[in-house]
């Protein structure tokens, strides 16, 4: 008496594969095309009814490599409108006299940014951020161009100071020594503060960039997060 719990056994064509086995062997497109095209009567050897895969496939393909290029289309023009913007914005005179005037006065600015950061902490936001040359937003962005740049800064104020008080030293050198008065001033009261967020005070910003206080081991700052928290609510 046959075992009516048995596994039927095959009696013609070839062996039976594990259909998990064979999904976790192909590759993720043989994959997908296999669960797009999963049908009883493709896979029964016994059906009258044959599904014919070979035109699905190349539906597929067809689909896929439509899909890319509509993709690959989308991010093409979402580039153009920039650029378009940047190579065709008209030269007008405002614009030619805008861009004269950074140019002339960018090393007197370079200079005046120096002499803030010593003398006039208090009015860097001014110099240095309202007058066009960087973004004046405060937070991560602006610690890291303190970082970068204020040592710049300085060299280039201390430079052109050390050029003047040569020139005369007689002046020259009442001068260096206010100067240094002044800076003993502005900076003798200041005490860093690792509760404020990252890049929100100037002074801390420029303390922990000449410093370099960051780069020890076991640093902690806060940065803020008002921005990953409005996306976040947005999304």
């Amino acid at each position: 008496m046959e075992d009516l719990f048995a596994t039927p056994r095959q009696k013609y064509g070839p062996e039976l594969v594990d259909e998990v086995a064979a999904v976790a062997v192909s590759s993720p497109v043989r994959r997908r095309r296999q669960s797009n095209c999963a049908d009883p009567k493709a896979t029964h050897p016994d059906s009258p009814e044959r599904y014919d895969t070979s035109s699905h496939d190349d539906t597929l393909d067809n689909t896929e490599l439509e899909t890319s290029s509509e993709y690959l289309l989308a991010s093409l023009h979402a580039q153009e409108p920039k650029l378009l913007a940047l190579g065709t914005e008209p030269w007008t005179p405002k614009r030619v006299l805008t861009i004269a005037t950074k140019v002339l006065f960018f090393l007197p600015w370079c200079i005046a940014v120096g002499g803030a950061i010593l003398l006039s902490p208090q009015h860097l936001n001014l110099v240095a951020f309202k007058t066009g040359y960087v973004s004046h937003e405060r937070g991560p962005h602006r610690f890291g161009y303190w970082a970068e740049c204020a040592h710049q800064h300085v060299v280039i104020f201390l430079a052109v100071l050390a050029v003047g008080a040569w020139w005369n030293l007689r002046y020259g050198t009442w001068v260096v020594a206010a100067m240094l008065a002044r800076c003993v001033y502005v900076w003798h009261d200041f005490h860093v503060d690792l509760t404020v967020p990252l890049g929100e005070d100037d002074r801390q910003s420029l303390y922990l960039a000449l410093t370099k206080v960051y780069l020890r081991d076991n640093f902690v700052m806060r940065v803020p997060t008002k921005g990953v928290e409005s996306a976040s609510r947005l999304s």
